[in-house]
Order: structure tokens, then C-alpha cells, then sequence
């Protein structure tokens, strides 16, 4: 017996920049002048997180998610793929806008969590307390 692997495999279409500034542009048809070629990687491998990583350096000017399939591989000979619909296709174009632009909110560690709070701690301790009460001063009384 066959044992199902589902992979879900990303198609990405990408645009080059033709030399007229950073937007895709149309001719008169609305047809897209602008060298595009579509990527397919498979979600969440090491191929996938490099690429995402790097794509800002690879002289794109848009990034589009045209669609995200579930390739069921236990007939090799024929395979049958599903299309990925819904949230899953909603947070993977996310996860490469976010990628694409450069403003991907990064989660700390428990660890850096805590050497965050450590150090707020340090700070609040090392500077001065601004004390509203003058300390009261006595001079020796006189006889």
C-alpha cells in the first residue's frame, strides 16, 4: 500500500523591471510588456524560506500569488492536485507580501522575550529616583 504525500506546491508569477521605472506596464490591449516568468515552490521547504528570503534582492518589481495546489503523489503515473482555496491561499500571499516588502513583524523567542523584559528591568533600576519629598535637614540646636 501507497503512502499519500500531499505537498502543496505555490505558483508565483514574477515581474522584471523593462527599464521604464519600478511598475508593471500594459500595452493597449492590457496586455502585461514587462518579462514575467512563473516560479512554483513547494510551501514551507528550504527552497521555499531562501527564496522568500532573498526575493527583494532578485530585481523583482511585483510578486504575484496566481494559486497554491496540493499534489497528492501516490499514483506517480498520474497525480491528482487539488487547488488550495480560503485562509491557506490568504496567508501564504501574506506570508510573500510581507516577504516581498520587506515588513515581516518578527516573533521573539521565550528567550529573547525574556532578556527584553530583563533589560527594561536594568533600565528602570539604574536611573535616578526624582523624589518629591526634600529630605528634611536638622542643625544642631544652639544653647
Amino acid at each position: 500500500m501507497a503512502k499519500t504525500v500531499k505537498k502543496p506546491i505555490v505558483h508565483l508569477r514574477v515581474y522584471k523591471s523593462n527599464g521604464m521605472g519600478n511598475k508593471v506596464s500594459y500595452d493597449e490591449n492590457r496586455k502585461v510588456q514587462n518579462e514575467n516568468t512563473l516560479v512554483k515552490l513547494q510551501h514551507n521547504s528550504l527552497e521555499w524560506t531562501n527564496y522568500l528570503k532573498n526575493i527583494r534582492f532578485l530585481g523583482y518589481i511585483k510578486v504575484d500569488v496566481e494559486g497554491a495546489y496540493l499534489i497528492d503523489e501516490a499514483n506517480l503515473e498520474d497525480p491528482k492536485t487539488t487547488e488550495v482555496k480560503g485562509d491557506v491561499l490568504k496567508s501564504i500571499t501574506v506570508e510573500v507580501e510581507q516577504a516581498f516588502s520587506g515588513n515581516k513583524e518578527v516573533e521573539l523567542t521565550p528567550e529573547q522575550k525574556k532578556i527584553a523584559e530583563l533589560e527594561a528591568k536594568i533600565e528602570a533600576l539604574s536611573k535616578p529616583k526624582k523624589s518629591t519629598n526634600k529630605p528634611k535637614t536638622t542643625a544642631p540646636e544652639k544653647k
